[in-house]
């Protein structure tokens, strides 16, 4: 039971909930986005009728605010599915000449009202799901770290090899540098104003793996001088 409630259990599946909450909602919000951006009603989106093609282009650029904040909670992760992953499999459909799996699903419009056909579609691509993995991976290092720093309070640290904090440094290391070009990238060449917030909000989980990069760092070099 007590393993069950360990920050590196919680942590993965909480931020894996709300993310996927935050997925499903894109569709929705972006549908009020594109009312509310031509003075229509926004409280039963489902109810009217897009509004014309000249006007979707205005915004079709722009994430939702849930989309926003799911890239910006989990905006390492982000990082390497936009900067590694996409590429990866770019590279993988070039060479098989063929699109990557996609699966495809409907959830009800639970409004009397809307229009047909009273549904919304989703998309699952791959990368979708690689992300959902990143996301999952980078709240279990987040929540191995918090057990960690509360299993040190009680006593209660078992010392990791040497060389599996030298992993854990060049793993921080490369998600430093991922998400600082990444971010950069955002702020400097996206045209759209609301995909550049992700950006500079993005910058503060540089800001934060550096820290703990730099306290991780120093506290490996004290426990090794303090055994010499």
């Amino acid at each position: 039971m007590k393993t069950l409630l360990r920050w590196k259990s919680l942590l993965p599946t909480m931020q894996l909930v709300f993310a996927i909450a935050l997925w499903l909602y894109i569709p929705v919000q972006y549908r009020k986005e594109l009312l509310q951006a031509n003075h229509e009603p926004t409280e039963h989106p489902f109810r009217y009728r897009l509004p014309p093609s000249e006007a979707e282009g205005k915004v079709e650029l722009f994430p939702p605010a849930c989309q926003r904040l799911l890239y910006i909670i989990n905006f390492p992760a982000h990082s390497v599915s936009r900067c590694v992953t996409d590429k990866l499999l770019y590279w993988i459909e070039n060479r098989n000449q063929a699109g990557l799996p996609e699966w495809e699903f409907t959830l009800p419009v639970m409004d009397p009202e809307a229009l047909v056909p009273r549904q919304v579609r989703y998309f699952v691509h791959v990368s979708d799901l690689i992300f959902l993995g990143l996301i999952a991976a980078l709240w279990y290092w987040v929540g191995s770290w918090i057990d960690e720093y509360f299993d040190r309070r009680r006593g209660k640290y078992v010392p990791m090899q040497i060389s599996f904090h030298i992993l854990e440094l060049a793993v921080v290391a490369a998600l430093i540098l991922l998400s600082a070009i990444f971010s950069y990238r955002l702020i400097t060449q996206v045209q759209s104003p609301q995909y550049r917030r992700v950006g500079v909000f993005g910058l503060g989980w540089p800001v934060l793996l550096l820290a703990y990069g730099w306290f991780a760092a120093r506290r490996q070099l004290r426990q090794r001088s303090a055994t010499e």
